[in-house]
């Protein structure tokens, strides 16, 4: 069971500006692999 669907609408729309670090434009590193299932890229 996945907390959040990382390829659903919206969250797939959205990813990358949730992840991207609002001062540095740098993206935000998963301190965690709760994600690694997943097959959202961040570039």
């Amino acid at each position: 069971m996945n907390l959040i669907d990382l390829s659903s609408y919206p969250v797939n729309v959205v990813l990358d500006s949730l992840l991207r670090d609002k001062s540095t434009k740098k993206n935000i590193i998963f301190a965690t692999n709760a994600y690694t299932e997943s097959d959202a890229t961040i570039d």
